[in-house]
Order: structure tokens, then C-alpha cells, then sequence
């Protein structure tokens, strides 16, 4: 209800959205992309109870195709940048990744912050289990070690496959002996896939 949104919004907004209350008309537009919504153009009217008129409901669809094509570009922006920064397989961030988070973290260290602890880690005899066993039964493996990495590492620390079999934590404002109790759940949680 109305009463409840208002506990929800914060103060530094602009107070102007928080005049819900006092709509006497809303247009809402959908801004299509080959048949996709991709977003709701929506204006409100505080001042007159009617509907909008002809001619800003004209306006306001002019407005569609442009917004379209900037959401467009941006999605695809998004989409090829998350490519170019995650690992195929397994989701995690990739080497590209990984180098720029550590980079960001040791910046912050610079300035005063604890710096971060990183652990390097890499699976023995993987080669013989694809090998043995084939690269299919090797990739699933790979991707249960990448999802306990990431299950027994915060939200904030950075899990990355760094190649091949080798994977590496960022672990955020983590001094070394913590970062050895994350590595032993770790390693004890890796050693459990069967």
C-alpha cells in the first residue's frame, strides 16, 4: 500500500516521485524492439484529472524507437563486456577479470584499506580424469569445483578460472590467516565431489 512505499524510499531521492499520491493521470507507453519490451515509457499528470491528450500521447510515442535503440546498444554493450569477463565453463570471472578486481583491491590497499589475500589454486591430476574419463566428464568437474569456490567465498571476494585447472580467490580486506581457514573449506569442500 501507499503508506508502507514510503518507509521504502530514501531521502536523498527527488521528492517529486514520491507525489504518487496525488496522480490525477498516468500514460504509459511500451518501448518495443522487434516485438520485445524493453522498457515502459510512463508520464504522469499531477494537475488534470482527464487523460492525456492526442497530441502528447503523439509525442510521448516518438519518444519509443530512440529509447529502443539506446537500450538496445546498451544491452549489447553489456552482454559483450560480461562476456569478455567471465569464464565460458564455469561462470566465474576469467584471468582479465580477476587481474582487474586484484588491481582495484591493491589501489585500495594503497590508500590505507587491508589489502586482500589471494588464493591460488590448482586440481591435481585433472589431466588424468580427462584422460581417463573424457573432457565432458572433466568440464562437469570443473564447474562442481568452480561452484564450491564459490559457494565458501563472500559476495564481495572475486572466484575466477584462471585456465586450464586453475583457479583463483580474491578474497576482499582478508588478512592471511583467515584467508587459510576460507582455503581449508575450500579444499575440504572440493575434496566431497565425487
Amino acid at each position: 500500500d501507499a503508506d508502507s512505499m514510503d518507509e521504502h524510499i530514501s531521502q536523498d531521492l527527488d521528492p517529486a516521485p514520491m507525489l504518487y499520491d496525488q496522480i490525477k493521470a498516468t500514460l504509459c507507453l511500451p518501448v518495443l524492439r522487434d516485438g520485445q519490451v524493453m522498457a515502459v515509457l510512463n508520464l504522469d499528470n499531477l494537475n488534470e484529472a482527464g487523460e492525456f491528450g492526442e497530441d502528447t500521447r503523439q509525442l510521448a510515442t516518438l519518444f519509443g524507437p530512440p529509447l529502443a535503440s539506446l537500450l538496445h546498444r546498451q544491452n549489447t554493450r553489456d552482454l559483450l563486456t560480461k562476456a569478455a569477463l567471465t569464464d565460458e565453463l564455469t561462470g566465474l570471472a576469467n584471468r582479465r577479470a580477476f587481474n582487474g578486481a586484484l588491481a582495484g583491491e591493491l589501489r585500495r590497499a594503497d590508500r590505507g584499506a587491508l589489502g586482500p589475500s589471494v588464493l591460488h589454486m590448482d586440481l591435481r591430476s585433472f589431466k588424468a580424469i580427462n584422460d581417463a574419463l573424457g573432457h565432458d566428464f572433466g568440464d562437469n568437474v570443473l564447474k562442481g569445483v568452480a561452484s564450491a569456490i564459490q559457494t565458501h567465498i563472500r559476495v564481495v571476494d572475486t572466484a575466477a578460472r584462471y585456465g586450464g585447472d586453475e583457479f583463483m580467490a580474491l578474497l576482499v580486506e582478508t588478512p592471511a590467516e583467515e584467508a587459510l581457514k576460507v582455503a581449508e573449506r575450500i579444499r575440504q569442500a572440493v575434496a566431497q565431489i565425487d
